[in-house]
């Protein structure tokens, strides 16, 4: 029983990170405020105030054009409480003539972007997800200056060819190994190409697959 409540909660932590309950029901805008508000609490002890401004009201957009569009953005959050020591963080999200834009900074210290783009800041994340809306991004750091990013995402542009994440699922419970099987198969980006219930065998899948996360 106590391992049936505890895949039950990871099922639903894992979920609620890929695709909340406030986005799926309300839309972006409310989503992200929801995750600023959560993340401020989180990190109150910084002291790191998130300014957040939006002409989005009602508008719905696909459901994976929303799913991505929030985890860039978290993305982006996330790595400046982590990683930026600043205080302010400022985010603009606007929808006009069928684009979306996002202008997001920080006041943190900064980085060299090329050198931590395949680091753990997600920068790559966050480019790749970009591409798989055909949307253009620019990143701009230099040391003790904060860092700068602009997303442009026409969505008039086609989206055929849709980027995916490739991984193995790997768990020695069959019941949590099923239900990550039907929660991954709800989000069109990414493919489970094999899996197993040993975790030794994991690296070995990983390698023989070629997939980008396991």
């Amino acid at each position: 029983e106590n391992v049936i409540e505890e895949a039950i909660i990871c099922l639903r932590e894992l979920s609620n990170n890929l695709s909340p309950h406030t986005l799926t029901t309300f839309g972006l805008a409310k989503a992200l405020n929801s995750f600023i508000n959560k993340a401020s609490d989180l990190h109150a002890s910084k002291n790191i105030r998130i300014d957040f401004e939006t002409n989005l009201r009602t508008e719905r957009f696909d459901t994976n054009v929303e799913v991505i569009l929030y985890r860039i953005i978290t993305e982006l959050i996330t790595n400046s409480l982590k990683h930026s020591e600043g205080t302010e963080i400022a985010l603009s999200l606007t929808y006009e003539n069928n684009t979306i834009r996002i202008h997001y900074s920080d006041n943190g210290k900064g980085f060299d972007p090329a050198a931590v783009l395949d680091t753990g800041m997600g920068l790559s994340n966050i480019t790749s997800r970009v591409g798989s809306l055909h949307g253009e991004v620019d990143i701009r750091s230099e040391r003790r200056k904060g860092m700068t990013a602009d997303i442009t995402i026409n969505l008039d542009k086609p989206k055929s060819g849709t980027w995916k994440k490739r991984g193995t699922i790997d768990d020695d419970q069959a019941l949590l190994l099923s239900g990550l099987k039907g929660l991954l198969g709800r989000y069109p980006e990414l493919e489970a190409v094999s899996e197993g219930t040993e975790g030794a065998g994991s690296q070995h899948r990983v390698a023989k697959t070629a997939t980008d996360v396991g």
